[in-house]
C-alpha cells in the first residue's frame, strides 16, 4: 500500500504553488497597511509641526506683550523720575489778591482790569446774540403756524390746501431768515471773540512787560508758528500738531526774542494723541559756541508735568532734585558758572509745572510749561489777576536768564 503522506513531486507541486501562492496572498495582506501607516505617520508629523509652529507664535506673541509690558514699565519709572515728589513741589502764592463776595476782584493795574472789561464786554455780545438767536427762533414757528391757522379761521371750509401752502412758504421764508442770521452771528462770533483775545493779550503784555527793557514789540493774535519752528530745537520731533496764537516778536536789552501760546500732540499710534506741551514757548538769542547737538535742561514739576519723551534718548550729565541736565560735557564746559547759576535757580510750581530749555549754537528753545489757568482765556467766571501777577515775575526772571546766555 502506498503511503498517504508520501506524494511524488508532480503531486505536491500544485500543493506547494498553492501554500506558496497563500503565503505571498498573506504577506501581501499583511503589508497592504503599509502605505496608510506611512500615510498617518506624515500626517501626525504634520500636525505635530503645525502645533510646534502654533505654540512657537504664541510664545512670540506673550514674549512681545511681555516685553511691551516691561518696556511700558520702564518707560512710566523714567517719566515718573522726571516729577518731583510732593513734599518737593513749589507753590506759588496766588492769593495776593483775594476774590471777594461774588468772586469778584480789585484790580491793582488798569491792564489788569481792561482785561475783566473786555471779557465782560464779549460775554454781553455774545448773550445778546444768542437772546435774539431765540427770539427769532419763536418768531419764525409763530410765523409757520400763523400761516397755518389764520387763513384756515378766514377761509373755513372754502380753505382747501390754502393753510398748507401759506403754511410751507412762512417755513421757507422762516428758514432763511434763521440761514442768514446764522450766517451773520457766526461771522460777528468771529469778531467778538477776536475783538476779546486782543484786549487780553494786548493789555497782558503791556503789564507783564511794563518795567522791562522791551522794544520793537511786534505780532497780533492771528499770528502763529509752523510745526517746524516748533520743533526746531530737536527734542519734540515727534510732534504730529501744533496749535499757536499770538506769536509775537521783540528785544530784550537789545537781544532778539519771539515768544507765543502753544500747545502741540505727537501720534503714539493705538493710543491716539498725546498732549506734549501746553504753555509759552520762549526763543531767544545767545552766544553758546558748542556742538550742534547743544545742551538741555530739564526743570522738573508736579504731575501735570509734561516730560518731552525725547529726553530718554540723550545722554544724561547731571541729575539733580529739582532738574536735569543733558548733553556732552564738552558743551556744559562752554557756559560759565554764573551761567549755569543762574540756569539754575528756575523754579517751577503750580502754575509753572515744568520747563525745557534747549541750548544751541545762536538760539536758546525755551518750552514754559503752564497750567490751564493762564493758558486758557477768562470765560463765565471773572478774570483772576493772581496768575498774570505770577508770570509777570516769572517771564521777567526767565528773559533775564537769556541775557545772560547772550
Amino acid at each position: 500500500m502506498e503511503d498517504p503522506e508520501k506524494k511524488t513531486p508532480e503531486e505536491t507541486a500544485p500543493e506547494a504553488a498553492s501554500d506558496n501562492a497563500e503565503k505571498e496572498t498573506a504577506t501581501v495582506l499583511e503589508e497592504k497597511p503599509a502605505p496608510a501607516k506611512e500615510e498617518d505617520d506624515f500626517l501626525d508629523d504634520v500636525r505635530a509641526e503645525e502645533v510646534s509652529e502654533k505654540k512657537a507664535k504664541k510664545a512670540a506673541k506673550e514674549e512681545a506683550k511681555k516685553k511691551a509690558a516691561e518696556q511700558k514699565v520702564e518707560e512710566e519709572k523714567a517719566e515718573a523720575a522726571l516729577h518731583l515728589a510732593k513734599e518737593d513741589q513749589g507753590n506759588e502764592d496766588f492769593k495776593a489778591i483775594p476774590a471777594g463776595a461774588k468772586g469778584t476782584y480789585e484790580y491793582p493795574e488798569e491792564h489788569l482790569a481792561a482785561i475783566e472789561a473786555g471779557r465782560k464786554a464779549w460775554n454781553k455780545d455774545y448773550k445778546k446774540w444768542s437772546v435774539w438767536k431765540v427770539v427769532i427762533s419763536i418768531a419764525s414757528l409763530a410765523l409757520i403756524i400763523a400761516g397755518w391757522v389764520i387763513p384756515s379761521l378766514v377761509m373755513k371750509e372754502n380753505a382747501g390746501s390754502v393753510p398748507l401752502y401759506v403754511a410751507l412758504g412762512c417755513a421757507v421764508f422762516a428758514i432763511l431768515v434763521m440761514l442768514v442770521y446764522g450766517a451773520i452771528q457766526k461771522k460777528k462770533g468771529k469778531e467778538i471773540i477776536r475783538d476779546y483775545f486782543n484786549v487780553y493779550y494786548n493789555n497782558l503784555n503791556a503789564y507783564v512787560f511794563d518795567g522791562l527793557e522791551i522794544e520793537n514789540l511786534r505780532g497780533d493774535v492771528d499770528a502763529k508758528i509752523t510745526k517746524e519752528e516748533f520743533t526746531a530745537s530737536g527734542l519734540f520731533a515727534k510732534t504730529t500738531s501744533v496749535g499757536s496764537r499770538e506769536n509775537i516778536t521783540f528785544t530784550y536789552k537789545g537781544m532778539d526774542c519771539a515768544l507765543t501760546d502753544a500747545a502741540s500732540q505727537e501720534d503714539t499710534g493705538n493710543r491716539g494723541l498725546r498732549t506734549t506741551f501746553v504753555g509759552k514757548y520762549l526763543r531767544t538769542h545767545n552766544t553758546f559756541e558748542g556742538t550742534d547737538e547743544g545742551l538741555v535742561l530739564y526743570f522738573k514739576g508736579n504731575d501735570r508735568a509734561l516730560p518731552p519723551a525725547g529726553l530718554s534718548s540723550l545722554n544724561l550729565l547731571e541729575e539733580a532734585k529739582y532738574f536735569n541736565i543733558y548733553g556732552l560735557a564738552a558743551d556744559k564746559k562752554k557756559l560759565t558758572s554764573e551761567q549755569l547759576s543762574a540756569l539754575k535757580s528756575i523754579d517751577t510750581g503750580k502754575l509753572l509745572v515744568d520747563v525745557t530749555v534747549v541750548i544751541k549754537p545762536g538760539k536758546t528753545y525755551w518750552y514754559l510749561g503752564y497750567e490751564d489757568t493762564l493758558m486758557v482765556l477768562p470765560n463765565q467766571d471773572p478774570f483772576n489777576p493772581n496768575y498774570a501777577l505770577v508770570y509777570k515775575k516769572q517771564i521777567a526772571k526767565i528773559l533775564e536768564i537769556a541775557a545772560a546766555l547772550n
